[in-house]
């Protein structure tokens, strides 16, 4: 007899013959087992849900990448555009207000060697005006120079009070040095906050020093560690009173410096030198 176990079931085929008296009556039973193919196999069903899982994950990595680079487009457009319009204010303001402060100094200047006869009073508004005049001049040169994305490192801040600094006191009679100045600092990016402010406070600070007759010279220094920045001005005038009383604006130059995170001190000795120091971090 032939039994035949159902699907998916061990098959079993068991013969079953009759024996001669006394022999085994129990018969003799074969059992077949047959695989099932391999797409129906644990391991294969495994590998194939670790197959979709991977696929899954490629394809969500995919969609992140690609929304992240529209947005850094979007972004890089933007602050193109910004930079432009930046620079076109600028060339705008320059243009329109620069030209225009400056003929009012040079007419101030003729008018004033013009009128021989001018009373000491009216002398001295002439020179009110011009000294305004020239003021407003180079504080939009300073604007438009902060408004240019080009010049936006710690070097950049540098230069310019260095040839500031060497315009200034050329004529004056004062010795100025700089130091400290390193082309690794062109690695130092600094906002348009920090740019303007720093240099308000330090070309307010020798301007000023340059119109004092007890200054005869002028140290102007430059460090930075880990956007640690500090700049220093320090400079020998024995005549002047010691601590800030002497410096025209100091509050509002500690203003500038707290505006940007910074701190602003000022150190003198018996001998006359004075140290004037900003402190601060590049966020």
């Amino acid at each position: 007899m032939l039994w035949v176990i159902p699907r998916n079931l061990p098959l079993m085929v068991c013969l079953s013959l009759t024996l001669a008296a006394g022999a085994n009556e129990n018969g003799a039973s074969l059992r077949i087992t047959i695989q099932p193919p391999f797409w129906k196999t644990w391991w294969f069903l495994a590998l194939g849900l670790m197959a979709m899982v991977f696929i899954l994950a490629l394809f969500h990595e995919y969609r992140v990448k690609q929304r992240i680079k529209s947005f850094w487009q979007v972004e890089q457009a933007r602050k193109q555009e910004n930079e432009k319009i930046r620079k076109q204010v600028a060339r705008d303001f320059h243009d329109e207000f620069g030209h225009k402060l400056t003929n009012i100094s040079l007419f101030t200047e003729i008018l004033k060697q013009n009128l021989h006869a001018t009373s000491p009073q009216d002398l001295r508004y002439l020179n009110k005006i011009s000294d305004a005049s020239r003021s407003l001049s180079m504080g939009i040169r300073d604007f438009i120079w902060t408004l240019d994305p080009q010049k936006g490192s710690l070097y950049d801040v540098a230069i310019r009070l260095k040839d500031f600094g060497d315009a200034l006191y050329s004529n004056a009679g004062i010795d100025f040095h700089v130091k400290g100045i390193d082309k690794k600092y062109e690695e130092v990016g600094m906002s348009m906050a920090w740019r303007r402010y720093l240099t308000l406070i330090f070309k307010e600070s020798m301007d000023y020093l340059a119109r004092q007759p007890e200054c005869k010279n002028v140290t102007l220094e430059i460090a930075c560690e880990q956007k640690k920045v500090a700049l220093t001005l320090s400079y020998a005038a024995a005549n002047l009173n010691g601590g800030s009383d002497h410096l025209t604006h100091w509050g509002e130059m500690k203003k500038y410096a707290h505006e940007i995170g910074g701190e602003l001190v000022m150190t003198s000795d018996p001998k006359g030198e004075h140290r004037m120091q900003f402190l601060g971090k590049i966020p």
